[in-house]
């Protein structure tokens, strides 16, 4: 099985060589993704891996995925700002962010759903330094983040509601799929979570 039989393209596919093992009837990630010929994908809920293309000493951008296909779907699809970025996959349960240096800017580039929205206020979250409680009740989410507090409806959740509403700031910004739920959905309509 190939990652070329999915729409990525040979550049692609070239750039990252090395982060993944094509087998016969699978494809498997360093953090045990496992992508299946049906466009099935098995998440891992590990991460904190560094895509190291750049020195991470010196480079002011850090983007963030949840799995390796979003990261090679985002390269493909948004190629000038993933080259001079860190890439780093978080995996779905993040509870650790590694910041390569202390001036780091970070930008999320989670999927365009709830768990993608939710995911982007959390990350930020843990980026300043620790986990928030997150609560959802009655078509409501809450989240409190050491003195900052904020409740937003489901249907309007996003970072910069959470920002307004809680007067909490980061560094943090969000890149979002045009159009769809998620970015690899931009190269291969079959890949499904």
């Amino acid at each position: 099985m190939k990652l070329e039989q999915f729409g990525f393209s040979f550049e692609t596919v070239s750039f990252f060589r090395g982060y993944f093992i094509e087998d016969t009837d699978k494809i498997v990630f360093p953090n045990g993704e496992v992508l299946f010929p049906d466009g099935k994908l098995n998440l891992s809920p590990f991460g904190s891996f560094l895509m190291d293309h750049v020195n991470p000493s010196i480079t002011k951008n850090v983007i963030v995925f949840h799995s390796f296909l979003e990261m090679f779907s985002f390269y493909q699809v948004q190629k000038k700002k993933a080259e001079n970025s860190v890439l780093m996959v978080a995996g779905y349960l993040c509870e650790n962010i590694p910041v390569p240096n202390p001036v780091a800017c970070f930008s999320l580039a989670f999927g365009n759903s709830f768990f993608g929205r939710v995911s982007d206020i959390r990350i930020s979250c843990l980026i300043d330094g620790s986990l928030p409680r997150i609560l959802i009740k009655d078509e409501f989410l809450y989240v409190e983040h050491g003195k900052y507090t904020a409740s937003m409806p489901l249907d309007k959740l996003s970072l910069s509601r959470f920002y307004t509403l809680s007067g909490f700031r980061s560094k943090t910004r969000t890149f979002k799929p045009k159009n769809e739920a998620l970015y690899c959905r931009l190269i291969n309509k079959t890949i499904r979570l």
